[in-house]
C-alpha cells in the first residue's frame, strides 16, 4: 500500500512538472512575443530618428551654402566698392594736379608780363624808352582754391563709367545713410563721397 501511495505521489507530481514545464513554455512564448514587439518598435524608432538625422543634415548643407554664397557675394562688393573708392580718389587727385598745374601757369604768365625787358648791352643805362601807356596793375594773388571732388566724366582722362541711380541709392541703402529715399542722383553721391 505504501508503494501504491508513493506511486500516486510520483503520479502527482509527474503530473504538476509536466503542468509547470508547459506554464514555463507558454511565458516563454509570451516573453518572445512581447520582446519582438519591443524589438520592432525600437527598429521603428532608430528609422524615424535616421530620417530626422539625414533631414537635419541636408538643412544644414543647405544654410552652410547659402552663407558661404552670401560671403562671396559681400567679399566680391566689398573689393568693387574698394575698386571704386581708389578710382575716385586717383580721378580727384588727377584733377586737384591739373588744377594747381594751371595755376602754376597762370602765376608764370602774370609774372611774365611784370618783368621789364632787358636793354641790349652797350646801351646807355640812363636812357630808357617812355613807357607809352602805365603797366597794368599785377593781379593779386590769390591762393588757388581746393578743387571740389570732380566727377570722373568731367576729367581728361578716362574714368571709370558713373554708376546708376539705382546702384547709388542701393548702396546709400546698404552704408545707412540717412534720408535716401528721398535724394536725387548728385544728393545720393555727394552723400556717398562723404561717407
Amino acid at each position: 500500500m505504501a508503494a501504491k501511495k508513493a506511486e500516486k505521489a510520483a503520479d502527482k507530481a509527474l503530473s504538476a512538472a509536466k503542468d509547470a514545464v508547459n506554464d514555463a513554455k507558454k511565458a516563454v512564448r509570451k516573453l518572445d512575443k512581447s520582446a519582438r514587439k519591443k524589438a520592432d518598435a525600437l527598429d521603428d524608432k532608430l528609422a524615424a530618428l535616421k530620417k530626422d538625422a539625414a533631414k537635419t543634415v541636408k538643412r544644414v548643407k543647405r544654410r552652410a551654402a547659402a552663407v558661404e554664397e552670401a560671403e562671396r557675394a559681400a567679399k566680391a562688393h566689398r573689393s568693387s566698392e574698394k575698386r571704386g573708392r581708389a578710382e575716385a580718389q586717383a580721378a580727384v587727385q588727377r584733377a586737384e594736379a591739373q588744377s594747381a598745374a594751371r595755376a602754376a601757369a597762370e602765376r608764370v604768365r602774370q609774372e611774365s608780363d611784370t618783368i621789364e625787358p632787358l636793354q641790349p648791352n652797350g646801351a646807355d643805362s640812363a636812357i630808357r624808352p617812355e613807357p607809352t601807356a602805365p603797366a597794368p596793375a599785377p593781379a593779386p594773388k590769390v591762393a588757388p582754391r581746393k578743387p571740389r571732388a570732380v566727377r570722373p566724366s568731367v576729367v581728361d582722362a578716362p574714368a571709370a563709367p558713373e554708376p546708376s541711380f539705382r546702384e547709388l541709392r542701393g548702396r546709400a541703402q546698404s552704408e545707412g545713410v540717412p534720408g535716401y529715399s528721398r535724394m536725387n542722383k548728385a544728393a545720393l553721391a555727394e552723400a556717398l563721397g562723404r561717407g
